[in-house]
């Protein structure tokens, strides 16, 4: 009988929940809304003509999708670094397969994680983005125009960062695990 059925509370659940409001704000299109509200739209418009085929750029535009919602500019990069990481997850790479030494994104990591563009590496801004378009318009050439949505997108970079916060909390639980094991052979 179904009054029988104990239940646990969905941590993981929430814990996913709680985490994905804060994502939302720093990673993805809400983020990017608020970044590209801040700059100069003909500068943006400039970069996105430099970088990415026309064909790319008009499949978006015939759904209403300013270009920047698919692929990256050093001008929305330089202002919030961090949405390196809404274009990692939008293209569906992992952050291990992301930030490697064979893929040469490894440096850019500070963007993501801290929001910072390492002075170092600002020359090799406009590389990584036209790089990182080239996967775009992959992406877009294989889903279709016609299917290109806001809310598509969004979906593209949940399902990527879905497993990166199970993986995370895996990892919660592991320690924990190792905490209690270790409190055990304390005592």
């Amino acid at each position: 009988m179904l009054h029988d059925v104990q239940y646990s509370c969905p941590e993981l659940q929430i814990n996913f929940a709680l985490n994905l409001a804060e994502i939302r704000q720093r990673y993805l299109q809400d983020a990017l809304s608020e970044t590209v509200r801040g700059l100069k739209i003909p500068d943006l418009d400039h970069q996105l003509a430099d970088l990415v085929p026309p064909h790319s750029l008009a499949l978006p535009a015939s759904h209403g999708l300013r270009g920047e919602t698919m692929f990256p500019i050093p001008a929305v990069l330089e202002a919030n670094a961090y949405l390196l990481g809404y274009y990692r997850l939008l293209y569906g790479y992992s952050w291990k397969e992301f930030y490697t030494r064979s893929t040469g994104v490894g440096p850019f990591k500070n963007m993501e994680e801290r929001g910072v563009l390492p002075s170092a590496r600002s020359q090799e801004l406009g590389e990584l983005c036209r790089a990182m378009c080239a996967a775009g318009a992959a992406l877009l050439a294989g889903i279709g125009g016609q299917n290109v949505t806001a809310a598509l997108l969004d979906d593209l970079t949940l399902l990527t960062l879905g497993p990166q916060l199970r993986g995370g909390a895996n990892v919660k639980k592991g320690n924990a695990g190792i905490v209690m094991v270790f409190n055990v052979i304390q005592t």
